[in-house]
């Protein structure tokens, strides 16, 4: 979920600054890919309360998929880098997401690809 101020899409100032500012990395490296989804925590929250449930794409057999779709910011790491020092290019895309979610309530914890 993102609402944040910034200028989502197009750069690469929005992708480094938010991927440092809340602090994501794999074990200390840059992370390969992220994607925020640009929507209020609620309309994100009510994807988990949807009832078809099908196998993700990574394995995770828990995936929920939106009715609707959601503006959101691929990154992608330019090159290779030890946190914090990432580079990011961003894609905006507009589609549904999927989502595993665990929990009771249902929360989500992974956005499938």
């Amino acid at each position: 979920m993102d609402s944040d101020s910034l200028i989502p899409g197009g750069n690469t100032k929005y992708c480094t600054v938010m991927i440092r500012r809340r602090q994501i990395s794999e074990r200390g490296k840059c992370k390969r890919e992220n994607t925020f989804i640009h929507a209020m925590a609620g309309a994100i929250l009510d994807v988990c309360k949807a009832q078809s449930v099908k196998a993700c794409k990574v394995g995770r057999k828990n995936c929920h998929t939106s009715d609707h779709s959601f503006k959101q910011t691929l990154c992608v790491l330019q090159g290779f880098g030890y946190y914090p020092n990432c580079a990011y290019v961003s894609f905006p895309k507009f589609k549904k997401i999927s989502l595993a979610c665990t929990g009771l309530p249902r929360v989500p914890v992974y956005v499938d690809p």
